[in-house]
């Protein structure tokens, strides 16, 4: 699949008893016998020649096979008139995964500290997720890897996952800040035989947690003071705690 314009330079010979008819071959045609013409340019048929190659092109994203015959037609000036000799061949076209693509659009993410753990979410993080240049590989399966490149991954109660249509989710942890960056692929389960590629190219995001300063806090560790009238100025310590 996507191999292109191919030629093939000895794609077929002459037998060793036919090589006195070479000097009168009138032509050399390629012939469908069956088999799918669109995995072809244009639907065009190979082309041969009397040197023994064969071209052709193979149209993008296509994949299958085709049946042709290879006919030489020469002058046999024993009898007198022409004759010809036909060979059956088939062209088979490789299925060959394409990797997935994506484009990351919320980067950064930027966050204010919290003082307890919430839960994020951010739709549209990630956007034109495609499992492949080819219509067919829309039904196959993705993981999304995440591998954390700098940072420490306590500024979160819950690591970050994302969703195929595109949303990041990932809870922050308490009274946390900073920043941490993530290397991310997509990976699909079309496997990489005949040369084919089931993970993206790697794109980069970051997590930006900023401090926010909290107000101070105290509570009265006695509770409500009783004194008598007329007792006069009083001391007490430790009566509030931060």
């Amino acid at each position: 699949e996507d191999s292109g314009y191919r030629h093939l330079p000895s794609f077929f010979s002459i037998a060793a008893g036919a090589q006195d008819l070479l000097q009168s071959l009138q032509g050399v045609s390629v012939q469908s016998t069956g088999g799918d013409l669109t995995l072809f340019v244009g639907e065009k048929l190979p082309e041969a020649f009397a040197n023994g190659s064969l071209v052709f092109e193979v149209a993008p994203f296509r994949s299958g096979a085709a049946n042709f015959s290879i006919t030489l037609t020469m002058f046999d000036a024993a009898i007198g008139e022409a004759v010809t000799s036909s060979v059956n061949f088939t062209i088979a076209v490789l299925p060959r995964n394409h990797p997935p693509s994506f484009v990351i659009e919320g980067s950064p993410v930027m966050l204010l500290e919290v003082n307890k753990t919430t839960n994020q979410s951010v739709p549209g993080f990630l956007a034109n997720l495609s499992k492949g240049e080819n219509t067919n590989e829309a039904a196959q399966a993705v993981t999304f890897n995440l591998t954390l490149i700098a940072g420490n991954e306590s500024l979160l109660a819950s690591p970050p996952n994302i969703t195929e249509d595109g949303v990041l989710r990932f809870a922050l942890a308490a009274f946390e800040n900073g920043n941490l960056t993530y290397n991310l692929t997509v990976q699909d389960d079309g496997g990489v035989q005949n040369g084919g590629s089931d993970t993206s190219l790697t794109s980069n995001f970051t997590i930006a947690v900023r401090s926010i300063n909290d107000p101070p806090s105290f509570a009265v560790a006695r509770g409500d003071l009783i004194v008598s009238e007329w007792s006069g100025a009083a001391n007490t310590t430790a009566n509030a705690s931060s």
